[in-house]
C-alpha cells in the first residue's frame, strides 16, 4: 500500500529533527578545543575569561528565569521551567504514533506515547511545531542541551573550559535554526543563566607561562 505524501513527508522532518535533537557530542571537535584562552603578546600570560572550576548536575532539570531584561531568550521573562514544557522529541513521537495509528483513542496516544498529550487537538499543533522546526521554546532547549552535552564532554576529558568556550559552543548549536524569525547571540545574560542552571561555578585568574629562552 502506497504511503501518504505528507506522511512521508513528515517522517523525514522526523528524522531529521530527532537527530538535532537527540544527537549527543561524542567527541569535541579540533575547533572547538582551539576556543578559549587567548595568548597575548609572546605567551607571558594566558588571561582566563572566568575559568570553570567545578559544576553539579542539576537532577530536576529546573530552568529559573532572572529579573534581568533580555530580549534574546524568551524563558528569561516568564521564569518557565523546562520541565513543564512539551519536548520537542515527545511531540515527534506522538505525531508519528498518531500518523501511524489514526484509529487509536486518546487513551491510547497517552499510555503510548505522553500523557502531555490533553487532546487530539494537541496534535494538528505539534505537527505544525515540528514541521517548522519546533517552537521558539524547543529551539532555546535544544542549544542549551547541546551546549551542555559539550560541557560535560570536555570536563570528563579533563579540558579546561571557559566562559568563552560555552559561548562559542551555544552559537554553534543555534547556527542551524537562525533565521529572520529566530535569532540567538549567546549575550552574556544566557550564558549567566546557563552557569546558574547547570549549577557551574568559575573564577576570574591569570595563569603566568614559563619561557623558554634561548641562551
Amino acid at each position: 500500500m502506497e504511503q501518504d505524501p505528507c506522511f512521508k513527508e513528515l517522517l523525514s522532518y522526523i528524522i531529521i529533527l530527532d537527530h538535532l535533537v537527540n544527537n549527543k557530542a561524542s567527541a569535541i571537535s579540533p575547533e572547538a578545543k582551539l576556543v578559549g584562552p587567548e595568548t597575548v603578546d609572546e605567551n607571558v600570560f594566558v588571561e582566563d575569561d572566568e575559568r570553570i572550576l567545578d559544576y553539579e548536575k542539576d537532577e530536576n532539570n529546573e530552568y529559573q528565569g532572572d529579573e534581568s531584561s533580555n530580549t534574546e531568550d524568551p524563558l528569561s521573562k516568564v521564569g518557565v521551567k523546562l520541565c513543564k514544557l512539551v519536548p520537542l522529541e515527545t511531540k515527534i513521537k506522538v505525531v508519528q504514533l498518531a500518523k501511524q495509528h489514526p484509529k487509536w483513542h486518546l487513551r491510547t496516544l497517552q499510555a503510548k506515547g505522553s500523557r502531555k498529550l490533553k487532546s487530539k487537538d494537541n496534535i494538528r499543533r505539534w505537527e505544525r511545531d515540528i514541521l517548522k522546526g519546533g517552537t521558539i521554546f524547543d529551539k532555546y532547549a535544544a542549544i542549551d542541551s547541546w551546549t551542555y552535552d559539550r560541557f560535560v564532554e570536555s570536563r570528563k576529558q579533563n579540558i579546561q573550559v571557559t566562559t568563552h568556550d560555552l559561548h562559542e559552543w551555544a552559537l554553534k548549536a543555534a547556527r542551524q535554526y537562525q533565521s529572520s524569525e529566530f535569532t540567538f547571540k549567546a549575550s552574556p545574560s544566557w550564558v549567566k543563566r546557563f552557569k546558574k542552571k547547570h549549577k557551574i561555578r568559575q573564577q576570574k585568574s591569570t595563569e603566568y607561562l614559563e619561557q623558554n629562552i634561548k641562551k
